[in-house]
C-alpha cells in the first residue's frame, strides 16, 4: 500500500519528537489488555489516558502483541479499517496515529516510533501486563506464578470490539492462548499451594480456575480437594451437589468417574450429621426451555445475534437455582422450524416455554419475548424491547438481565398459583416457599406474617432447604424494618436465618442479599458491599439484590454508584412488584445526591404504592422539606403520623447515625418542620 510522499513529514517529525519526550526518568506507559483495557502513566500518581476510539485501542493493542516487531502500515490498516476503501483505510489509521501522538504527549510519554512504511512500540517506553504474565508464567518460583495469576485479572480485551471480523478473528485467537496459559499458571498455583498447606491461596487459586474453565471436570476436581481440606467436607459437598445439578443440565450424563469417586471419598470422610446437612432441591423442580428465539431479518448477522441471545438468556436462567433450565443443545433442535410451544414443553418434559424474535431495521433492533404455561398454552409475560445496535454484547447483556428480571416474578407467581390450587396435605415445600415468595413481594403486614407461617411450615418439613430460611430471613428483616416486631430481635433473627441459609447452601442469592444488608443496617459497609457483589454474581439479574446494592452504597457514601445500581434495577424492573420498595430506594439515592426535584416522583410513588410503610413517608417528607414544599410536607406529615408513631428527629438521628446520606435526610426533616 504506497502512500503519498508529502504524507511523510509529519509524521517523521513526530517520531523526531519522541526522544525529546524521553526526560521523564523511569516512568513509562503502562497498557493494561487483561479482563479489559486502559492507559496510564506509571509512577507513584498514575495519569490515566482516556483513549475513547475502540479502533484506536485496538491498534495499540495490536501493536503490544508484537514486541520488538515493526508491524506495516498496510496491515494496521487492513486489519483495523478493511471494511474501508484503501485511501480511506490509509487515511483513518494516519488520523489514528497523529491522534494516539497528542494523546501520549499529555502524559509526556510517547511510546510509538513511526517512520514511513512501519509502526511499532518502543518497550523501553511501555510496560504491558500481557508481556510480564506472559514472561512470568514461564518460571518455576511460586510467587511469580502467584504474580501471573494475579495479573489474569479476566479475558484479553474484555468490552473491546470493532465489528471488523479480521481483528475479531486475531482477538478471539490471543485471547483464547492466554487464557490456556492462565489455565495452566493457575493450576500449578493451587496444586502447589494445596501441598503447601496455604488455605485461602489454595482455594482462591482453585476457584479461579474452575471459573475460566467451569465444565472442565479436573479442576473442579481440585476445588473439591481445596474446600474438603481447608473449608470442611461440607463445603465440599454442597460444591459437589451443584457440580452434579450443573453437569446433568449441560450434557445429560453424570460426572466423570475420577469425580464421582472423589466425592464419595467426601461423603465416606463426613459423620452421619454432615451428610443430612446437605441443601436439596425441592422434588417437584419447575422447568423451563428456552427454544431458539426467530431472526426475521434477512441478514445473517442478525441470526447470530438471535441465536445469541437465545444462548446468553439459557445460561441467565441457569444461574436461578431453584430453576431446572434445559440445555441449549436441546432446544436448539427447533431452530428454523415452526413449531407449536406445548408440542416443544412436552417433548422436552418442561413446564414452561420461553420463546422470542428480533428484528432489525438500519442500526435499530427490536428483541421480543413471551413466557407460556405450557399446560395451559397461556402466556405469562410478553415484552418487546427496543434498542439502538451500538454495541452488540452491550445490547445482549442488558436485554438478557431484563428479561431474567423480569419473568422470574412471573414464575414465582405462576408456581404460587399452581401451588395454592393443590390440597393443603399435598402441598410439598417447594409450593410452600414460592407462595411465601408471591405474598412478600406484595410488603404489607398481614400478607408479610402469612408468608413467615408458610416459610417456617416449610422448615419444619425440611431443616435443610436453603432456600426456605433465606426467605424468611428476607421476611423478618422487611417486617423488623417496618416496625412490625422488635427490632434489636428481628434483626438478629434475621440474621441467623440467613446464616443457616448459607451454612446450607453458600450460593443462595437471597441469604446473600439479607445477610449484606443486616451488615449494612450494622454499619459493616465494606462486609455489606462484599456480600452484595457476591450475591449479583450468583444472579446478576436479580433485581431486588441490586436495588438493595444500591442502598448498601448509598448509606457507605457511594451516591453515584447507588444511583447507576438503583436505575438499573428500575430498568430491569419497570413494573417495580416490591410494593414501591424500587421507586423509594431509587428517590432516596437521588435525594442522597441532592437532586430534589428528580427524587420527588419517585417518592410520591412508593407513598402510593405502600401507604402503610412510614418509612417512604419520611424520604419524602425530608424531599419536600428541601424543596420549599412545607404544606406538602405537613400534610404527609399528619398521614405519616397516623399510621405509626409520630415522626421525631431525635430517633431518626440515632437510627440513621450509622449512614453517610443521614445529614442530607435530616436536613431534609428539618426544614420540613418536623420536631426534634
Amino acid at each position: 500500500m504506497n502512500e503519498h510522499p508529502a504524507r511523510h513529514s509529519l509524521d517523521i517529525a513526530h517520531a523526531s519528537s519522541a526522544t525529546a519526550l524521553g526526560g521523564v526518568g523511569d516512568l513509562r506507559v503502562r497498557l493494561t489488555l487483561l479482563g479489559g483495557f486502559s492507559v496510564s502513566l506509571g509512577g507513584d500518581n498514575a495519569t490515566e489516558l482516556a483513549m475513547s476510539a475502540a479502533r484506536h485501542r485496538a491498534v495499540l493493542a495490536y501493536l503490544a502483541m508484537q514486541p520488538g516487531h515493526s508491524e506495516t502500515r498496510e496491515r494496521l490498516a487492513t486489519l483495523i479499517w478493511g471494511d474501508s476503501s484503501e485511501g480511506q483505510a490509509r487515511q483513518s489509521l494516519r488520523q489514528c496515529l497523529l491522534r494516539m501522538r497528542r494523546d501520549f504527549t499529555q502524559i509526556t510519554v510517547d511510546p510509538l516510533i513511526i517512520d514511513q512504511h512501519t509502526v511499532r512500540l518502543d518497550r523501553s517506553r511501555i510496560w504491558c501486563d500481557a508481556w510480564e504474565f506472559l514472561a512470568l508464567s514461564g518460571s518455576d518460583d511460586l510467587s511469580d506464578l502467584d504474580e501471573a495469576a494475579e495479573l489474569y485479572k479476566g479475558g484479553f480485551l474484555e468490552g473491546l470490539h470493532i465489528n471488523k471480523e479480521s481483528f475479531e478473528t486475531w482477538r478471539q485467537s490471543e485471547r483464547a492462548r492466554l487464557q490456556r496459559v492462565a489455565v495452566g499458571v493457575i493450576q500449578r498455583c493451587g496444586e502447589r499451594h494445596l501441598d503447601a498447606g496455604h488455605g485461602p491461596r489454595a482455594v482462591a487459586a482453585c476457584e479461579k480456575l474452575v471459573a475460566l474453565s467451569p465444565l472442565d471436570e479436573a479442576p473442579q476436581r481440585l476445588l473439591l480437594r481445596a474446600l474438603a481440606r481447608f473449608h470442611g467436607r461440607q463445603a465440599a459437598l454442597n460444591h459437589a451437589e451443584g457440580l452434579v445439578e450443573t453437569i446433568a443440565r449441560e450434557f445429560g450424563c453424570e460426572p466423570e468417574a475420577a469425580t464421582l469417586e472423589l466425592i464419595s471419598e467426601i461423603q465416606r470422610s463426613s459423620s452421619p450429621a454432615l451428610r443430612r446437612q446437605r441443601s436439596r432441591l425441592p422434588e417437584d423442580m419447575p422447568s423451563i426451555a428456552v427454544l431458539p428465539f426467530l431472526s426475521l431479518s434477512d441478514e445473517p448477522s442478525q441470526e447470530y445475534f438471535a441465536d445469541g441471545m437465545t444462548e446468553d438468556i439459557t445460561t441467565a436462567l441457569s444461574r436461578l437455582r431453584w430453576l431446572l433450565v434445559i440445555a441449549r443443545n436441546a432446544s436448539f433442535v427447533y431452530k428454523n422450524q415452526p413449531v407449536d410451544p406445548r408440542r416443544a414443553a412436552g417433548e422436552l418434559g418442561v413446564r414452561y416455554i420461553l420463546e422470542g424474535s428480533v428484528r432489525a431495521s438500519g442500526r435499530r433492533i427490536r428483541i421480543t419475548g413471551q413466557l407460556i404455561d405450557a399446560e395451559s398454552g397461556k402466556h405469562i409475560w410478553a415484552e418487546k424491547y427496543d434498542r439502538q445496535l451500538d454495541d452488540i454484547f452491550d445490547v445482549q447483556d442488558e436485554i438478557t438481565q431484563n428479561v431474567v428480571a423480569a419473568i422470574e416474578p412471573h414464575l414465582y407467581a405462576e408456581e404460587g398459583y399452581r401451588a395454592s390450587r393443590r390440597p393443603p396435605e399435598s402441598v410439598d415445600v417447594w409450593g410452600l416457599v414460592v407462595r411465601a415468595i408471591g405474598l412478600i413481594i406484595k410488603m404489607g403486614r398481614r400478607q408479610n406474617e402469612e408468608a413467615q407461617r408458610l416459610l417456617r411450615r416449610a422448615i419444619e418439613i425440611d431443616p435443610n432447604y436453603a432456600r426456605a430460611h433465606a426467605i424468611l430471613s428476607w421476611a423478618v428483616w422487611w417486617a423488623t424494618h417496618c416496625y412490625w416486631i422488635d427490632r434489636t430481635a428481628g434483626h438478629d433473627q434475621a440474621r441467623l436465618h440467613a446464616e443457616d441459609a448459607l451454612l446450607l447452601d453458600p450460593n443462595e442469592p437471597w441469604a446473600r442479599m439479607t445477610f449484606g444488608f443486616s451488615l449494612s443496617t450494622a454499619g459493616q459497609h465494606e462486609r455489606a458491599q462484599a456480600e452484595l457483589q457476591a450475591c449479583l454474581m450468583l444472579n446478576p439479574s436479580f433485581a431486588l439484590a441490586r436495588m438493595i446494592h444500591g442502598w448498601v452504597l448509598l448509606r457507605a457514601g457511594r451516591s453515584d454508584e447507588a444511583l447507576s445500581e438503583t436505575s438499573t434495577a428500575l430498568r430491569m424492573s419497570p413494573t417495580d412488584s416490591f410494593a414501591g420498595l424500587y421507586t423509594a430506594t431509587h428517590g432516596l439515592a437521588l435525594l442522597g445526591a441532592r437532586r430534589f426535584a428528580e427524587a420527588l416522583p419517585f417518592l410520591r410513588a412508593s407513598v402510593a404504592a405502600f401507604a402503610e410503610y412510614s418509612g417512604h413517608y419520611n424520604t419524602l417528607i425530608s424531599c419536600c422539606g428541601h424543596l420549599g414544599l412545607r404544606d406538602e410536607a405537613e400534610d404527609f406529615i399528619r398521614r405519616r403520623n397516623y399510621i405509626g408513631p409520630p415522626i421525631r428527629l431525635g430517633l431518626l438521628r440515632r437510627n440513621l447515625g450509622a449512614f453517610a446520606h443521614s445529614a442530607i435526610f435530616l436536613e431534609g426533616l428539618e426544614k420540613a418542620g418536623v420536631a426534634e
